[in-house]
């Protein structure tokens, strides 16, 4: 059986170890570019730009936290 992803932990280690972004680049790869997002998400920062590498091979109809903001934007028009 596959390990699960703790996205959660993911989420609170970016959390604790980003601190204020500003004039800053991110280089994502694989799965930390779906991370990296949802860091975005939560903040309100201010980046120069990021380079995802290798984020998917195929389109995803899921993504855990993003998806879930574009369902309550499209019922309630607002996050």
């Amino acid at each position: 059986m596959l390990p699960i992803a703790d996205v959660g932990q993911w989420d609170a280690d970016l959390d604790r170890n980003i601190k204020k972004p500003q004039n800053a680049y991110f280089i994502c790869h694989s799965l930390g570019c779906i991370t990296f997002l949802r860091y975005l998400l939560r903040h309100d920062v201010q980046i120069i730009g990021a380079i995802f590498v290798s984020g998917f091979a195929e389109k995803l109809t899921y993504i855990f936290g993003i998806s879930q903001r574009k369902e309550l934007r499209k019922n309630n028009g607002s996050i």
